[in-house]
């Protein structure tokens, strides 16, 4: 065990620490990984009965429910999704409103940007299968994180259990794999950050239920973002900060902001097909707090940033910004999948936006794999002074870096 030493005024009265604060290190998970694995083969269920499996209709599964309260988890309950009220439906209404945003969202995209091949294909692919007849297909929306098949790791990553007969034992390969995780994560992730992080229900992702949280591969690299960013920028817990993530999917990791510093204005910025899921998502998440989209916002000003808690917009949208308005930009892994000259773009709307941190996680350089443009984070030229207090290759194989704009 990793971080499970304890000590006792009294020796002989000495006890283990609670399971749900132990971790695992390499050896122990191991072990652990091989028992579970060789007693789900002979008796079809996990040695650790901590593990559970969301399959079937599993929202409504009264077993699922009550384990994440009786599970060895601390007390009181830390996950986030707990605090979480997700319908299982899109209203035509909801659905009519997001076909608005995306047409509108598309037009003004659509004049100003130019897309690498990765986003036109990826767009392609959205279409065909969340559109029918033009319009939002409710059922599939409603769902857009439950295996969905498309090359774009962004819904793929949601879901780590496949929902099709016949995948018994990978399931079990996947569920541990990721188990394994959370303990690897625990190396690197604060502890209080780990504890309370926990995938949504919205889009109805299948996960893994362990220590009562909710996992995905996606969730876990989340923690990860925000707990470098939370040691790095020194941000309190009742700050009225505005964070902006440009690429950040349907908005998982301002949701882990929003649930930590409620006070906060939260910048979207996205495609227009994802804009769709980050609005049905972030809106479930919060159904209390108000999100601006193109259609609400136009000019953008302080007044705009306080009367709404989620701004959701088009990367074309990023030059209506005012200069050194946002405290804190990310990026993680996305700024990578732009053309050159978008990201140029990009980077350059950063330099002129950002009053003081910007958090990237992007590749060093272009011209691999599925993305072919010969351009990467270190071959853009800032013209603006940074310090760096954060610089090293991270375990996503990205360059790592926390950097804070000098005046």
């Amino acid at each position: 065990y990793k971080d499970s030493r304890s000590w006792s005024e009294r020796f002989l009265l000495n006890k283990r620490k609670p399971i749900s604060l132990v971790y695992l290190n390499s050896f122990g998970m191991s072990i652990y990984f091989v028992l579970n694995l060789a007693y789900y083969f002979f008796f079809r269920k996990f040695l650790d009965n901590d593990i559970i499996i969301e399959e079937g209709n599993f929202r409504d599964n009264e077993n699922i429910n009550n384990h994440q309260v009786k599970s060895p988890s601390v007390w009181p309950l830390q996950a986030i999704h707990l605090s979480e009220n997700n319908a299982m439906h899109v209203s035509k209404e909801k659905g009519d409103y997001l076909d608005k945003i995306y047409n509108m969202s598309f037009t003004d995209y659509s004049e100003k940007i130019e897309d690498s091949q990765w986003w036109v294909d990826c767009r392609k692919e959205f279409k065909e299968f969340f559109y029918v007849d033009n319009k939002i297909d409710l059922n599939k929306i409603a769902s857009f994180r439950d295996g969905i098949p498309t090359k774009a790791a962004l819904l793929t990553d949601s879901t780590w259990v496949f929902k099709k007969s016949g995948y018994a034992m990978k399931n079990t390969i996947r569920v541990l794999n990721l188990v394994a995780r959370y303990h690897l994560y625990s190396r690197v992730v604060d502890h209080d950050i780990l504890r309370m992080t926990s995938e949504s229900y919205s889009g109805n992702s299948r996960c893994v239920l362990y220590r009562g949280q909710r996992l995905s591969f996606r969730i876990l690299r989340h923690s990860y973002y925000f707990s470098q960013i939370r040691k790095f920028s020194g941000f309190g817990r009742e700050d009225n900060i505005r964070v902006m993530d440009i690429g950040g999917g349907y908005g998982n990791l301002l949701r882990i902001f929003a649930h930590y510093y409620k006070n906060g204005t939260y910048i979207l910025i996205e495609q227009p097909e994802v804009i769709v899921f980050a609005v049905h998502f972030l809106s479930e998440c919060f159904p209390d707090r108000k999100i601006g989209t193109i259609l609400e916002i136009g000019e953008i000003n302080d007044k705009v940033f306080e009367e709404y808690d989620f701004i959701i917009l088009p990367t074309s949208k990023l030059d209506s910004f005012p200069d050194e308005s946002i405290d804190l930009i990310t990026s993680t892994t996305s700024i990578g999948e732009m053309s050159t000259k978008m990201q140029k773009y990009v980077y350059g709307q950063i330099e002129r936006m950002s009053n003081k941190y910007f958090y990237s996680n992007n590749r060093e350089h272009g011209g691999r794999g599925i993305f072919s443009d010969d351009f990467g984070f270190v071959d853009y030229q800032f013209t603006k002074k940074w310090h760096s207090t954060l610089y090293q290759k991270s375990h996503t194989y990205h360059i790592e870096t926390f950097m804070e704009k000098l005046k």
